[in-house]
């Protein structure tokens, strides 16, 4: 390398010395059998024809970014969005389903049965009980489902306005939960808005609603 910086540049072969030395030491150069950590993954990505995407990537990360078309330059997204908010008024962070709601009961305990048993016991069948659902079972499923979205919601409604940009972080700002029930315990059949914040069944339309969902799912059955 040192002769061959001293043949394109016409410079000395100490000054070449040095500036090969330097480029090792800064890890441009490499030993012809290093091989990069990252190297595999590169092509891999090559493979499925994504280089261009892999070099966009690479040469983005870490710039400011900004969703307006035709800006001259990169807008913070805190500004954009504090800016929003000042004149719509801040995000609902929560859907309000009006009608009667029930408080549902503190979530049953998790059972005793590992959950890799559980998983493995209904990979070919299901064994269907025949017996209602309990109302604790139910918000236990519920809560969990929903734990999620309800952390990303609470982070945002913590730090929107500090932070708006955090409003981009809610993944799963837009989801809602809605349950069709059946047999539940203390439960009346019908079809219900789940409130996370609240731990709270809004009823949206009562009544047996089964073979409606049936056809929904193609005939299946087990509705």
């Amino acid at each position: 390398m040192t002769a061959l910086c001293g043949e394109v540049t016409g410079w000395s072969g100490e000054r070449c010395r040095g500036v090969v030395t330097k480029l090792i030491a800064s890890g441009v150069l490499r030993d012809s059998t290093f091989r990069h950590p990252l190297l595999d993954g590169a092509e891999r990505w090559d493979s499925y024809g994504w280089l261009d995407a892999l070099i966009l990537h690479c040469r983005t990360e870490g710039q400011p970014y900004g969703d307006v078309v035709d800006a001259a330059r990169p807008n913070d997204p805190d500004a954009i969005l504090r800016e929003r908010m000042d004149r719509y008024g801040p995000p609902s962070f929560w859907k309000r389903v009006g009608g009667e709601s029930l408080v549902l009961p503190e979530p049953a305990p998790y059972p005793d049965r590992d959950l890799g048993e559980v998983l493995l016991a209904r990979r070919t069948h299901v064994p269907w009980s025949g017996t209602p659902m309990t109302a604790p079972r139910l918000s236990r499923v519920l809560a969990d489902v929903n734990r999620p979205l309800v952390d990303l919601r609470r982070r945002a409604e913590r730090e929107y306005t500090s932070r708006p940009s955090v409003l981009l972080e809610n993944t799963y700002g837009d989801i809602e939960t809605y349950v069709a029930v059946f047999d539940v315990e203390g439960v009346e059949p019908g079809l219900y808005h789940y409130a996370p914040d609240r731990h709270q069944l809004c009823l949206v339309r009562r009544g047996e609603l089964r073979e409606e969902v049936r056809t929904a799912f193609t005939g299946q059955e087990r509705a």
